[in-house]
């Protein structure tokens, strides 16, 4: 289901990104004078597996050559999933980012629910 695809999905799978470290000149006492610069590369389509390209939104390069890349929202998708193996009670949602509920989620899940099974098929 297309839901597991979004709430799962992993932005490493997409790009990589380190730190490069490189030696420029040497100080007055001979010690390497360093310089530390980031590097983020797309990850070649041809190696994305569908359920990570079906969670991308967006690729799009600046006019600077700096790379934007979205992916669906996850928490969206991390609800609704929650939703569908009825960790809320009803009417109830997960915390916003103020950290307030209006219910605690159950800790089981309901009956007569097809469970992750459902999901990943």
């Amino acid at each position: 289901m297309e839901l597991a695809k979004f709430g799962f999905a992993d932005i490493r799978k997409v790009i990589k990104w380190r730190a490069l470290v490189t030696e420029i000149e040497e100080d007055e006492d001979g010690e390497p004078v360093l310089r530390t610069t980031n590097q983020v590369v797309l990850v070649d389509s041809d190696k994305i597996d569908a359920d990570t390209a079906a969670a991308i939104t967006e690729i799009s390069q600046t006019k600077d050559g700096a790379l934007k890349v979205k992916l669906v929202d996850k928490r969206a998708a991390l609800v609704d999933i929650g939703r569908h193996l009825g960790m809320f009670k009803s009417g109830s949602a997960p915390s916003d980012e103020s950290g307030e509920a209006s219910q605690k989620p159950s800790a089981g899940k309901s009956s007569g629910d097809d469970g992750w099974d459902g999901l990943l098929q």
